[in-house]
């Protein structure tokens, strides 16, 4: 039984606390950050996979993955902002939901 799953990928954070430019695009091993987080995402088992961003950077990244991006104008409002953006485009339909966030690289596709 496949299971439909809509996926929201939470990249619009401002990366205030990390004190530098976005912490997204610091080096990973051979990559960066969210291109490490992009390549653990098992697209293979989701319907629909969106990235919120608000990061010209991240938004090249994904595009060039052929990931739909939306954009989260207003990131200080906080991560239900982002979250919201993200189930209102992808709306009905679905089984479940996925939320992953890009600041954790070392998670794998079977964690």
């Amino acid at each position: 039984m496949n299971i439909k799953i809509g996926c929201v990928i939470m990249a619009a954070g401002n990366s205030d606390r990390y004190g530098k430019d976005n912490k997204l695009l610091e080096p990973f091993n051979e990559t960066t950050v969210i291109e490490q987080v992009l390549d653990n995402i098992p697209f293979e088992e989701l319907e629909t996979c969106i990235l919120v961003t608000n990061n010209k950077k991240i938004i090249e990244i994904a595009e060039k993955r052929d990931i739909k991006v939306l954009i989260n104008d207003r990131p200080k409002l906080g991560l239900g902002r982002t979250v919201k953006i993200g189930l209102k485009e992808l709306n009905i339909g679905f089984e479940g939901y996925i939320f992953i966030v890009c600041d954790q690289p070392l998670l794998t596709k079977e964690s």
